[in-house]
């Protein structure tokens, strides 16, 4: 029942070191070097006549002090025990090292399928392999080499009577250690934690903050770093839309103005248009200067009417077949016609007619200019 209860609870473990794992990986290395620091780990070391006491961090290993075994039985002063809570502050897990004489080592070498449940496997291996009963030992492995080839798995097996070790983690306990490993000396190697013969239900549930402190650390940092990154964008976003709208006003203002400019030179060309078509156009004093030269006696005009280029000229005449000719004939005018037929007045023993001509873009005085120098 505890496997079952603890798969969840390693899993959970699991996720969270590879998180802070991946969280770290982003922090600089002097920065994360000071966040993440190797946890401290107090190592009581057990022989038949004392225990010494270890403090290890990372590759490091510093010895504190020995209290004998013989003290813990006999004296009764309470600064031994004493002595030995000082020596258990400020260590995030302790560990103890039992003396190799007192534990069972063997290098077995299994198929690899047993490899899928090695504990299981091993359980059954013990009473053949040890003169130990699974229920009177405790017992850790750890692989050595696999063969693929050849298909077998070479494991390392220590093993150590129950009595042994919880002997030792009574007595740990009752100098105020709480311990989460029992390993052998001088087998474990430079990792006292590398086997471990402690069941989980008798091992240290202590949290170590350190590692939860660090990832929330390089969380928050992450998180400000964020923020920081977000305002710097939308204060540049912000910028970005400011420029963006007085670009827009001053494109808007451009427009109105190139429309005004427009506007102006359209007055401009109007203007001279008008002046221009005035300036050219024949002054009426002049063409009704020449009708009067050309037209004969028994014709007169009683209406005079100019529209633009066209003149409408209206009168009575002895001869009204005549006059088409005769106005036909002037330089200035072109196109002559009868507007209307011509109605005969008995009263005025007259015709009268009404007779519209278009006047030519050449003025007299353009053509008394051209024919001057040829007379």
């Amino acid at each position: 029942m505890a496997e079952l209860v603890s798969s969840p609870t390693q899993m959970v473990g699991r996720f969270f070191a590879w998180w802070g794992s991946e969280l770290a990986a982003l922090i600089p290395g002097a920065l994360r070097h000071a966040l993440v620091r190797r946890p401290q780990l107090r190592v009581l070391e057990f022989s038949r006549e004392e225990i010494r006491f270890f403090d290890h961090r990372g590759k490091q290993t510093r010895e504190l002090g020995r209290i004998t075994l013989a003290e813990l039985e006999t004296d009764p002063n309470p600064a031994v025990a004493a002595r030995a809570k000082r020596l258990s502050r400020k260590a995030a897990k302790t560990a103890i090292l039992l003396p190799p004489d007192q534990a069972l080592y063997k290098l077995l070498t299994l198929p690899v399928m047993a490899a899928a449940d090695l504990r299981d496997a091993l359980a059954f291996q013990i009473d053949r392999q040890t003169p130990f009963s699974p229920d009177d030992v405790y017992f850790d492995y750890r692989v050595r080499d696999r063969d693929n080839d050849a298909k077998r798995v070479s494991i390392e097996l220590v093993v150590a009577p129950r009595s042994v070790v919880e002997r030792a983690v009574k007595t740990a306990r009752g100098l105020g250690f709480d311990p989460s490993a029992v390993g052998i000396a001088k087998i474990n190697g430079a990792d006292p934690l590398e086997l471990n013969l402690l069941p989980r239900a008798m091992a240290s549930h202590r949290w170590n903050f350190r590692p939860l402190v660090a990832v929330v650390a390089i969380a928050v940092l992450l998180a400000g770093a964020w923020t920081v990154s977000q305002a710097a964008l939308e204060r540049r976003q912000a910028e970005a839309d400011a420029l963006t709208e007085r670009v827009d006003i001053a494109r808007q203002r451009a427009g109105k103005l190139q429309t005004l400019k427009d506007q102006r030179d359209a007055l401009v060309l109007e203007s001279q248009f008008l002046v221009q078509r005035k300036a050219h156009a024949p002054k009426p004093v002049v063409f009704i200067e020449e009708l009067t030269r050309a037209l004969p006696d028994h014709t007169w005009l009683f209406h005079l009417q100019q529209d633009g280029t066209r003149v409408r000229l209206s009168g009575y005449t002895s001869d009204a077949s005549s006059l088409i000719g005769l106005v036909g004939a002037l330089p200035m005018f072109t196109n002559p016609k009868f507007g209307s037929p011509v109605t005969h007045d008995p009263r005025r023993d007259k015709d009268r007619f009404n007779l519209v001509v278009e006047l030519s873009t050449e003025t007299p005085e353009q053509t008394t200019g051209e024919t001057e120098p040829a007379q």
